[in-house]
Order: C-alpha cells, then sequence, then structure tokens
C-alpha cells in the first residue's frame, strides 16, 4: 500500500495574506493585535472556540462602544483576510497532480472560514483540516498537533509562515518549513525529494 502524502498548509500568509491593518483603518482604531488588548482577548476566544460567534460580535461591539452593526463588524473583521497569495493555487493543483494530499492546518474562526473558502480560488481542493476554534488551542499548544497526527499522521511537509509554529512541529518530528513566498514552497518540495 502507497504512503499517504500529505501536506499541512497554514493558512493566514500562506494561501492568504493577513492585513489587520485593514480592519484597524476601517474601526478607526490603532493595533488591537496586542495580547493585552480586550479585542485581541475576545479574537483568541473565538479562535479557540471558547466563546461562539453571537458573544464574539456582542463583546466586540460594546468594546467599540455600539458604532458599529452585526453587518459592519463581520465586514471589518473579514479585512484582516487579504487576497490570495501568488502562485499557490498553482503549488496546490501540481502537487495534487504529483499524489499529495493537503490538509489545512490554521489558528482560526468558523467565522473567517466563511471568507476563506470565498476568497480561496483552491478551497474545494482540500477538504480537511485541523483547525484551532475545532481543536480549543491555538499553534504551538502541542494538542493542535497531537489532533493532526491523530488524523492523518506525520505530514511529509508543513509549511507556515511562523518559525515559533515549525519550531514545535520539527520537536515532534515533523518536516516543517518557514513559508516566505511560493519560491520557498517549491524550494522545501524540491530539496526533500533531493534527500528521499
Amino acid at each position: 500500500m502507497e504512503e499517504r502524502k500529505v501536506v499541512a498548509l497554514d493558512i493566514g500568509n500562506v494561501c492568504l495574506q493577513i492585513t489587520p491593518q485593514r480592519a484597524f483603518d476601517y474601526f478607526g482604531l490603532g493595533d488591537f493585535w496586542q495580547p493585552e488588548t480586550e479585542l485581541w482577548q475576545a479574537a483568541e476566544a473565538l479562535e479557540c472556540g471558547r466563546i461562539g460567534e453571537e458573544d464574539f460580535l456582542d463583546s466586540f461591539r460594546s468594546l467599540l462602544g455600539q458604532r458599529f452593526s452585526t453587518a459592519e463588524i463581520h465586514r471589518g473583521w473579514n479585512l484582516v483576510l487579504g487576497e490570495e497569495i501568488d502562485g499557490m493555487a498553482d503549488f496546490v493543483r501540481t502537487m495534487l497532480a504529483d499524489g499529495y494530499q493537503f490538509v489545512f492546518f490554521s489558528d482560526t474562526s468558523a467565522m473567517h472560514m466563511q471568507e476563506v473558502r470565498r476568497k480561496l480560488s483552491f478551497f474545494d481542493l482540500i477538504p480537511d483540516g485541523i483547525f484551532s476554534f475545532e481543536v480549543g488551542a491555538r499553534k504551538p499548544h502541542q494538542d493542535m498537533y497531537r489532533d493532526f497526527e491523530r488524523k492523518h499522521g506525520l505530514p511529509a511537509f508543513y509549511f507556515d509562515d511562523r518559525q515559533v509554529n515549525i519550531e514545535a512541529a520539527r520537536q515532534r518530528g515533523w518536516p516543517g518549513f518557514q513559508f516566505t513566498s511560493v519560491t520557498s514552497a517549491w524550494d522545501a518540495v524540491a530539496n526533500g525529494k533531493a534527500r528521499r
């Protein structure tokens, strides 16, 4: 039986650009991407599944002084997700044709996953994922990696933009590669094949 060749694929800054400044500007706020801010804490709770979308929206509305409608908060929060990373659609399609399977491996919320589905041209080519809002923890928490391994085994490649997540994966024996552009992913695949 042929070994499954699975690629663990982060979403933010790997598949889609992360553009928090667009959200900050929309809401007229400074940088709320700091752990000590209430908005950041609400976003973390949403991404870890500790609160649902309605509780998050209520928190957001309250913290913003009731100045935004639910639809406006949805619109502004989704601005965190930018455009598709150049070349990733071709990368995924080529790897699939070469016998690889992809699994999303991402810190995100159910709310943002709707926007990922809308924006990512190759979303339907990746039918499975390990998501923080379902696991109850965000990378580099070991529960994320354990859940992936339980369902998919060790990946053949893991791409993430954050070095701390790569280091946690490598401690578990994963072949983790920091993603800086689609070229970095192709280089990792070429070097990985050369080592086999």
